[in-house]
């Protein structure tokens, strides 16, 4: 089976749209007549883990302890979209190939790449080209590279975090 990971659920959609019909929608993905199945993500489903998970002292405040950066970042799930990301899991062990579809922008890449790596996938990808139309820029092949600009999210957590701390500390 071919998966369609899109940034978006209207993206997915009209994703679908352009593939063979009769469609089976489920909840979270819709699966087209040749078996091609269509996932989105719904905004960020990944976040940045809290300080306390790379080290259970910096839950307490500490200027010791600043800046709080970790040696390997990790994510871990938002409970508000847990169940998609449940449903993205079990269609990428089905799949026998992953098609890319996250905007060609910065934010659109992460999102899906976010997921990607998450699962651990590896192999070739399919990528959306930027001079199609936007279902159009979805069927271009090209090489997927897999860590496009997952820092900011990190630095926005560095820069937070430890911002707020110098900041409320006495």
């Amino acid at each position: 089976m071919r998966l369609f990971i899109a940034e978006k659920p209207s993206l997915g959609r009209a994703i679908a749209d352009v593939l063979p019909k009769p469609h089976k929608k489920g909840d979270g993905f819709i699966t087209a007549a040749n078996g091609d199945t269509v996932s989105w993500c719904v905004g960020h489903l990944l976040e940045q883990q809290q300080p306390e998970a790379y080290d259970p002292a910096f839950k307490k405040w500490s200027h010791e302890h600043l800046p709080i950066i970790p040696q390997q970042w990790q994510l871990t799930v938002k409970k508000q979209t847990a169940k998609q990301l449940g449903v993205l899991r079990k269609l990428v062990k089905q799949a026998e190939q992953l098609v890319h579809a996250g905007d060609p922008d910065r934010e659109g890449q992460l999102l899906v790449d976010e997921v990607i790596n998450f699962f651990h996938c590896s192999g070739i990808f399919k990528q959306r080209s930027a001079e199609a139309t936007p279902v159009d820029r979805v069927f271009f092949t090209g090489a997927r590279v897999l860590h496009v600009v997952p820092r900011r999210s990190c630095v926005d957590l560095v820069v937070g975090q430890c911002g707020v701390s110098i900041v409320t500390m006495p």
